[in-house]
C-alpha cells in the first residue's frame, strides 16, 4: 500500500488561513509533545501566517515518520494511521 502524506503547501495553506489560538491546542491531548511556542514567532498567542505555518509544520516534521522533509506521513505503507494523522486532525478541528 502507498502511504498517505500531506504535502507542506497544503499544509501552509490550510493553517495560515484561520488564526490558531495557542493556549487552545495546547489543551488538546493529541497536540501533547507538540512544542507549539515555537511556531507562535511574534509570541502574540496564535499561529497564523505563512512564517508562522512554516514554523509549525518543522515542528511537527522533527516527530514525523516519514523521511521527507516536504511532507507529513498520515498513513504509513502498511495502511496503519500514524502518530501525525491524530494531531494533523487536531488542527484541522481547531480551523474551524
Amino acid at each position: 500500500m502507498k502511504p498517505v502524506a500531506l504535502s507542506r503547501s497544503e499544509f501552509e495553506k490550510s493553517v495560515r488561513a484561520v488564526p490558531l489560538e495557542v493556549a487552545a491546542l495546547a489543551k488538546d491531548t493529541r497536540l501533547a509533545g507538540v512544542d507549539l511556542k515555537k511556531a507562535d514567532l511574534d509570541g502574540d498567542g496564535k499561529i497564523s501566517g505563512k512564517q508562522e505555518a512554516r514554523a509549525l509544520f518543522a515542528v511537527l516534521d522533527k516527530m514525523d515518520t516519514n523521511t521527507s522533509a516536504s511532507s507529513l506521513e498520515l498513513i504509513n505503507g502498511e495502511g496503519k494511521s500514524t502518530a501525525m494523522a491524530p494531531r494533523l486532525e487536531a488542527l484541522r478541528e481547531a480551523a474551524k
